[in-house]
């Protein structure tokens, strides 16, 4: 963005602000006034009405009362005056069918005559002239509002104009500095701060022309001398290779032997690493599906409430070109905005809250830093980046915990060991199972933390819940099980927390994992 620009921008946008400010202060204390004098007015009528018809009532003589009411009901802010006597000989009811319905206020007061209440008057007025003046008062004051802002515009437009010009003119010459042309000449004659800049980059330039002119002297010998070092280098490199030959015969029979033994040994790791890695990237993988399914809905919707918001939009800046605004029109064009804007933020505020989750989980999956967090806090934003797993099904996770607290470990870890645990109960402890439910209970204990993990599925028979923990062990052989999952679990806990896991199940009944380690890694 241009300077001219920048600064026409941040002074229109100042002066919007203070007129903004000085027309809503403005028409704030209108209003304030316009209501104050329909109070007084309110105050004056009532005591009027009751005092001039206190008589008549108090004597049945609804003639004089009739005649005395439709006096005021000429008043373009009343709407109606109810009449009725205490004793109910008296119920009289008189409207002005000129005044509208809407934006009433209805006051009571009572008829007293000779110390006795005699009857009763209920008057409702319209707000209707107020709003009408208000309404005048805000057309005027966005009218002024545009005005002052087109003329300060245009006044300062033509001002920077004169400022800006030796600006751009010294920045053609620092571009044709820049490209090599060092002949550009500049005529700025001033003795403000560009006339002085204006002379600086004159002398930047030739003592760019002295430097250029010096580097080439130097180049033209720094040329000869590499010439004389490449003759001796060759030399050098020549008695060098014959010493080298020798030495590489002899590691090349060490390495052809040690290559043989160690292609076995790094051919059993990779093995092993790739499938901890597909396991990992699988986990992610569903990580990143259940997000994207997730984020779809709200996404959806704020697209769908941004179209209609701009085709309102263009329905009413059509009617604005054409001259038809109308109050009603306008005002039904800022229900839609305000509507439409609050679905588009309320959506838009949800799909964030899913991705910064998301984010965080697989950076920490990703990553494997250490950092501080806490521990409830990380778990529900685990839980629900695999809430797609489970909103289809009658299978609810509870937590359970007293404070929650911070720890200093690895959150990756821990996305990773609940992520298992789940998919675990998920695919294994709640199979052929139509409901279920997950127990996660947090707890600290000086600077220990206890995780425990319990479902109420089918459980682990005895005769494998030894075996459970071991690499490539599953039940799911040919049926898309690795073996790797709880045994990710098991190193993650051991070696990168520094904890320690052990498994109570019984079949029939459900699985429990209780997790400890410190709150604390080094």
């Amino acid at each position: 963005m241009k300077i001219q620009t920048k600064i026409i921008s941040t002074v229109i946008a100042i002066t919007l602000v203070i007129n903004i400010i000085f027309q809503y202060n403005n028409i704030r204390l209108q209003k304030k006034s316009l209501i104050l004098q329909l109070s007084n007015k309110i105050e004056k009528t009532t005591e009027l009405l009751s005092r001039i018809n206190a008589g008549p009532i108090f004597y049945y003589d609804e003639p004089l009362i009739e005649t005395n009411i439709k006096s005021f009901l000429k008043d373009p802010e009343i709407k109606s005056i109810y009449v009725l006597e205490t004793s109910g000989e008296i119920d009289l009811y008189f409207e002005n069918p000129d005044v509208g319905i809407d934006n009433l206020l209805e006051v009571n007061t009572d008829v007293i005559y000779d110390g006795e209440q005699v009857g009763k008057l209920i008057i409702s007025f319209s707000k209707d002239v107020i709003n009408k003046e208000l309404s005048q008062k805000i057309y005027t004051g966005i009218v002024s509002l545009i005005f002052a802002t087109f003329s300060i515009s245009i006044s300062l437009l033509l001002i920077l104009r004169k400022i800006i010009k030796p600006i751009k003119d010294l920045t053609d010459l620092s571009s044709e500095i820049s490209s090599g042309n060092l002949t550009k000449e500049i005529s700025i004659v001033s003795n403000d701060e560009i006339g002085i800049l204006s002379q600086s980059f004159m002398k930047m330039r030739d003592s760019i022309k002295e430097k250029i002119q010096s580097l080439s002297i130097e180049n033209e010998e720094r040329k000869k001398a590499e010439v004389l070092l490449t003759l001796k280098t060759e030399e050098l490199a020549k008695a060098n290779s014959e010493l080298l030959s020798n030495r590489m015969q002899l590691e090349e029979i060490v390495k052809k032997r040690t290559a043989e033994l160690q292609e076995s040994l790094n051919n059993l790791n990779a093995t092993k690493n790739q499938l901890v890695q597909s396991e990992k990237m699988a986990s992610l993988g569903d990580l990143v599906a259940g997000v994207a399914h997730e984020i779809n809905t709200p996404i959806g919707i704020g697209v769908t409430a941004a179209s209609h918001l701009e085709n309102e939009t263009k329905i009413f800046s059509d009617n604005y070109h054409n001259g038809k605004v109308t109050k009603k029109l306008f005002e039904n064009y800022i229900d839609v905005a305000t509507e439409s804007s609050k679905m588009i933020l309320s959506n838009m505020i949800r799909a964030a809250n899913l991705i910064q989750s998301f984010k965080k989980v697989a950076v920490d999956q990703s990553s494997e830093e250490k950092r501080k967090f806490k521990l409830k806090e990380y778990i529900d934003e685990v839980l629900l980046s695999l809430h797609a797993k489970f909103k289809h099904t009658e299978y609810k996770i509870d937590i359970q915990f007293e404070n929650d607290f911070y720890m200093d470990s690895y959150p990756g870890a821990i996305s990773q060991i609940i992520t298992n645990l789940c998919m675990n109960s998920l695919q294994h402890g709640f199979e052929n199972q139509d409901t279920g439910v997950i127990i996660i209970k947090l707890k600290k204990i000086n600077d220990r933390a206890t995780i425990t993990y319990s479902d109420n599925g089918t459980g682990i028979p005895y005769e494998i819940q030894k075996r459970i923990f071991d690499p490539f062990f599953t039940t799911k052989r040919g049926h898309g099980g690795s073996g790797l999952g709880m045994n990710i679990v098991f190193n993650l806990i051991n070696q990168t927390l520094k904890g320690s896991i052990s498994c109570d199940s019984t079949p029939g009944v459900g699985t429990t994992f209780k997790i400890e380690m410190p709150v604390s890694v080094d």
